[in-house]
């Protein structure tokens, strides 16, 4: 592989950790940053709503105790007066009394539906406490195995102990795939695969990329994954596959303007820089210095673009 004045490995990638204690959660690291949040997440459970207000139920039992007074008073009423008036009276009556028995019926026919409503709601709590006690537990079984990982790299080291490590890795993302940890575990694992074994696995560092896209495609963890499996490319000169992986990010940039990384903008600029598509590699080296330009990056694109003019005008 050509070899060339810039050292990537100080100034262009991440100093990752070595195995140190994870980034979503305990001590360390994790007590310094935000949970990474799960990318499958369960809908909010519960809150049915009535169809019946309380002031709906004023009413109905104001028309009830309404109609029982009409009543009362029409007793009174056929000892005072004559016939004729207390028969249009009855007539009124008839109608509030079925008025009153029509809404009557309607409370009894929706009052079940509340009470559905408050079991499903019920039900919802607890269905929701049920999946937090579940989680909790996920959560804590993967932290030990995690365990596991770090003293087997303390006592044996990470490549005496390749498989077994790769193999608790596997455990914590096939067993717990809802936890934040196994999303941290693929990136780990593909750094296990590309700085711990000699010569890199790429085909599974690739595979299991494939397979965090699939299960995660909006975690923040694949960034991680793309800046490790760039800096294992660039160290093997494999410049196709950088270009291939990091071509969307820099096309994201182009369209939107708004990446958070210069990684993958120079990683890429490199790439075409090392197969001789200078024009391509001159072009994202002067966009990542416009949008970074107090990156590493940018310091390392500068000196690459005055290596590029030197070498054009012979000097």
């Amino acid at each position: 592989m050509m070899r060339n004045e810039i050292n990537l490995s100080a100034a262009e990638t991440a100093e990752y950790p070595e195995i140190s204690p994870p980034l979503t959660g305990g001590v360390g690291e994790g007590a310094r940053s935000s949970s990474i949040t799960p990318t499958l997440t369960l809908p909010r459970q519960g809150g049915g709503k009535y169809m019946v207000t309380p002031q709906q139920r004023l009413w109905g039992i104001e028309n009830l105790i309404n109609t029982y007074n009409s009543t009362e008073r029409f007793s009174s009423f056929r000892t005072l007066h004559d016939k004729g008036e207390s028969d249009i009276f009855v007539m009124i009556l008839f109608f509030n009394s079925v008025i009153a028995f029509l809404f009557f019926v309607s409370l009894c026919t929706i009052a079940p539906q509340e009470v559905c409503a408050d079991i499903s709601e019920m039900h919802g709590s607890s269905e929701k406490a049920v999946q937090g006690n579940s989680q909790t537990e996920d959560d804590a079984q993967a932290y030990e195995i995690f365990e596991k990982i770090l003293i087997l790299s303390d006592t044996s080291g990470k490549k005496n102990a390749f498989g077994e490590i790769e193999t608790l890795y596997l455990e914590i993302i096939q067993k717990y795939p809802h936890t934040a940890l196994s999303q941290e575990c693929y990136w780990r694992l593909i750094m296990h695969y590309i700085e711990n074994a000699v010569p890199p696995m790429f085909e599974r560092a690739e595979t299991m990329y494939a397979a965090f896209l699939r299960n995660y495609p909006e975690s923040v963890i694949r960034n991680l994954i793309i800046d490790t499996l760039s800096k294992g490319y660039y160290e093997s000169g494999a410049w196709k596959e950088i270009i291939t992986l990091n071509q969307p990010e820099v096309r994201a940039f182009y369209e939107t303007k708004k990446p958070s990384n210069p990684s993958p903008l120079f990683m890429y600029a490199e790439a075409q820089f090392h197969l001789g598509n200078l024009q391509e590699a001159e072009r994202v080296y002067r966009s990542l210095i416009d949008r970074f330009p107090k990156s590493r990056q940018a310091s390392s694109s500068r000196k690459r673009l005055d290596e590029m003019h030197k070498k054009n005008t012979g000097n």
